[in-house]
């Protein structure tokens, strides 16, 4: 199984604690992935977003990012993309957002990040 279909396949779900976190780990062992290093938040070859397309499959890791969209992610929140769409919008898989420790699918842009760290990681 991959990475989309084990997040698609968890919508509504709680996934291991509920942390965001916990999604991209599971979503990676079920993907039969490794991690590439003990840094529990690096996910596998860091993309320059600027350059490339946000892809699915892709590991996004916020820090305080606040979106335009009055979405704020708090200091440390992860997600899975699981579809690219046009331009630089995709759909992201997460949980533990808005308190809810269940999986949902969110549309968005990096291009509309007013604030914060973004980091996305192309798992190998």
């Amino acid at each position: 199984m991959d990475m989309v279909r084990f997040c698609r396949k968890n919508e509504g779900k709680k996934v291991g604690d509920g942390e965001c976190w916990a999604l991209a780990n599971e979503s990676f062992k079920a993907a039969g992935k490794k991690r590439p290093s003990r840094d529990l938040r690096v996910w596998g070859r860091l993309v320059d977003h600027q350059r490339e397309q946000v892809r699915a499959g892709d590991v996004i890791e916020f820090q305080n990012a606040y979106f335009s969209e009055r979405i704020l992610t708090g200091p440390n929140h992860t997600a899975v993309v699981i579809q690219s769409g046009p331009g630089k919008r995709f759909t992201v898989a997460e949980q533990k957002f808005n308190r809810q420790k269940k999986v949902s699918f969110r549309e968005m842009s990096l291009d509309t990040l007013v604030s914060g760290n973004v980091r996305v990681y192309r798992p190998e």
